[in-house]
């Protein structure tokens, strides 16, 4: 009853997941910002569980890029937790139509991992148009 107030979860602080905006490119800035209002549209809150291994802390756009960052809840990637993590992305991404057309539009798909246990390894996952011949 007394002291502050808990903040609304159900609204995604816009200006926290656009913290490097400014280094992207136009095209970037406006995705973000469609994804952003989505989400809140959708009472969608940052961290987001995503399957039970995998949580979404952040959404930016750098570059000419929009970028995701998760943590994963393995210990510490081995050898081929890229190749692993590519994989599934890919068999997942080229089913889905928005993705295609953001990729089409020059702007390309990144996804950063980094890990439960060892938070200094990060593992970044990239697609543009090329990997879609697209």
């Amino acid at each position: 009853m007394f002291g502050k107030k808990k903040p609304d979860n159900k609204k995604i602080d816009v200006a926290k997941h656009e913290t490097k905006i400014s280094s992207a490119t136009p095209e970037a800035r406006e995705l973000l910002k469609n994804i952003l209002e989505m989400m809140q549209q959708l009472k969608i809150t940052l961290p987001q569980q995503i399957g039970s291994a995998t949580q979404m802390t952040a959404i930016t756009a750098e570059g000419n890029a929009i970028r995701y960052h998760y943590v994963h809840a393995s210990a510490k990637p081995d050898k081929s937790t890229k190749t692993t993590l590519r994989n599934t992305l890919y068999t997942y991404l080229k089913q889905d139509e928005n993705v295609k057309n953001t990729l089409k539009s020059g702007v390309q798909m990144e996804y950063e991992y980094t890990f439960a246990q060892d938070k200094d390894t990060r593992v970044l996952i990239s697609f543009s148009k090329d990997d879609f011949n697209l």
